[in-house]
């Protein structure tokens, strides 16, 4: 089972957590794994208005400029992406923005979560990916 790149922030409470970590162990054998990746939430900044840029791209005559903003109520935050285009030949600009809401949860809590809903040897893994790495498996 895998669940990467900060999907499991959408769900926004702990007890919504544990019914999908308990989904999540239901759908494995006994002995497989669970593997989560998520964002380190503990080392982000927390505030209103926390800009997140992702660059600039060219691509068949159109640039587009891409950056999230981040705003924090407590352990939960609103994130909007905003893709701004730019035609490069007609010089037209059209910017869209796409919004959702985070739970900031904490890793450790997230290997009790995972501790809570029936996998054994959790643990954190870091230097493997470009986020920590949660693994965890079915037990008996």
């Amino acid at each position: 089972m895998i669940c990467c790149d900060n999907s499991l922030s959408h769900l926004l409470t702990d007890q919504d957590m544990l019914i999908g970590f308990g989904q999540m162990r239901d759908c494995l054998a006994v002995g497989g794994a669970c593997i989560v990746t998520v964002r380190d939430c503990e080392r982000e900044a927390r505030g209103r208005n926390l800009v997140k840029p992702h660059g600039a791209r060219v691509e068949n005559d159109r640039r587009s400029l891409v950056f999230q903003v981040w705003d924090f109520e407590g352990d939960h935050y609103d994130l909007t992406l905003f893709v701004v285009e730019e035609n490069l030949s007609t010089r037209e600009v059209t910017t869209h923005s796409m919004r959702s809401r985070y739970y900031a949860v904490s890793t450790s809590r997230l290997c009790e979560l995972m501790r809570e809903a029936g996998f054994e040897g959790v643990k954190r893994i870091d230097g493997a990916f470009y986020q920590p790495v949660l693994v965890g498996t079915r037990s008996a």
